[in-house]
């Protein structure tokens, strides 16, 4: 006689073993999109994907325009954006999935080693900045980091970062950037959002509710002319709106 409970552990357990399996059919892969005008370039991303099991490129395009045409049916989790591309450039389409797909994370992959494009992408909405010279396991770990913690840092985007809110030289960011006022509210509300508290996070610490949070942080934008959260806390700083 077969012990019943002996036989379902093992099966189990083999099942678990299976589904925790690098190699799993059920193993979740982070999907990846490939905007970018060179076949060649994409071609070689794929290449390199391909080599790890948790990441699969679902579609490529050649300009911006396409690849927002592609995006209701595969519905990829980060893109790789490149800037330079004809119809539609990295700049327009960041933006614009920035507004439609707020969920997505684009990561910019560039030849352009240029501060104000770095801080032009991360304003549109991008979540790091790569070159396109960057080291194959380093383009996978970007990937993989976006896909998990929202943002990449390196040290192109960290540079640039602390020369535009730290450096009394403004980057020129192709845009006029002015003083704005601020109710004592918005400048609260401001404040939090530079030192990373959450709409809820600020709601409970202004004990209101997290929509009405939303509703200054959109305000503020409008104020600012900014478009994203990034794009908001370059202005404060670089601006003097807040003390940090």
């Amino acid at each position: 006689m077969y012990d019943a409970n002996a036989v379902a552990s093992v099966i189990l357990t083999a099942f678990i073993t299976i589904l925790l399996s690098p190699n799993s059919f059920y193993m979740y892969r982070i999907k990846v999109a490939i905007a970018d005008d060179h076949m060649v370039f994409r071609q070689g991303i794929i290449g390199i994907i391909g080599h790890h099991t948790d990441i699969q490129v679902v579609c490529e395009a050649s300009h911006g325009k396409e690849l927002l045409q592609q995006m209701p049916v595969h519905k990829p989790d980060v893109i790789l954006m490149d800037i330079k591309m004809p119809v539609m450039d990295g700049l327009q389409a960041t933006t614009a999935l920035h507004e439609q797909y707020p969920s997505v994370k684009v990561l910019a992959l560039s030849m352009l080693d240029d501060e104000a494009y770095i801080i032009r992408m991360l304003q549109c909405g991008a979540k790091g900045y790569l070159l396109k010279n960057a080291e194959a396991d380093e383009i996978v770990e970007a990937i993989r980091t976006v896909y998990s913690k929202n943002y990449y840092f390196n040290e192109q985007v960290s540079v640039a970062m602390l020369k535009e809110i730290l450096t009394d030289e403004r980057i020129d960011l192709g845009s006029d950037m002015f003083p704005v006022e601020l109710t004592t509210r918005e400048r609260q509300i401001l404040e939090l959002i530079c030192h990373e508290y959450t709409n809820y996070q600020i709601g409970e610490e202004l004990a209101m509710s997290h929509r009405t949070v939303e509703g200054y942080r959109m305000k503020l934008m409008e104020k600012t002319g900014t478009k994203t959260t990034v794009g908001l806390v370059l202005f404060a700083v670089k601006n003097k709106l807040i003390a940090l």
